[in-house]
């Protein structure tokens, strides 16, 4: 909790707003939703900061001319939330140039082009291995938390960090 509330602090020293997204996980209902709750009970004072707790699978965000649906992508595949979108934004979706989905859950990387929707699926951020690792093949997968800086009018980079 204390590191999640010293990101926010950090985020906002270089930023206006910040905004943290709740994203449920397959193994981390409960204790993702009690994050949230406690950031929007930590930052309740501060209209800076917002806490978006909303409990859907998919949230779609807008951030200049970039259309971003985040989704966890363990129940919907990749090329059927690309098919989803236009409907899911149909309020949002003719002001925007680049359309984005990024997921995580199979814990290696992959990026795909649907038709201009691109689509990225996160690695893992953990290098501890369990035996449904084992039993899934992702034993050999490498962590890394990856960072997606959009600018208003484009997705200008993806910083990689290892995790070791």
């Amino acid at each position: 909790s204390k590191f999640n509330i010293d990101i926010a602090k950090i985020l906002k020293a270089y930023s206006e707003k910040v905004e943290i997204i709740l994203l449920n996980g397959n193994h981390d209902h409960n204790v993702s939703w009690h994050l949230a709750y406690l950031l929007e009970h930590v930052f309740k004072n501060n209209n800076d900061i917002t806490i978006n707790s909303n409990l859907v699978n998919t949230k779609v965000i807008s951030y200049g001319k970039n259309l971003i649906a985040l989704n966890h992508g363990d129940a919907t595949k990749p090329k059927d939330l690309a098919a989803k979108l236009p409907v899911l934004a149909k309020d949002k979706w003719s002001s925007h140039d680049n359309y984005f989905i990024i997921t995580g859950d199979k814990h290696t990387e992959l990026a795909q082009d649907f038709n201009g929707i691109m689509a990225y699926r996160v690695p893992q951020l953990s290098s501890s291995k369990s035996s449904w690792d084992d039993k899934n093949n992702y034993t050999t997968s490498k962590p890394e938390m990856l960072t997606f800086v959009f600018q208003e009018t484009y997705l200008s980079d993806i910083i990689r960090e290892p995790i070791r």
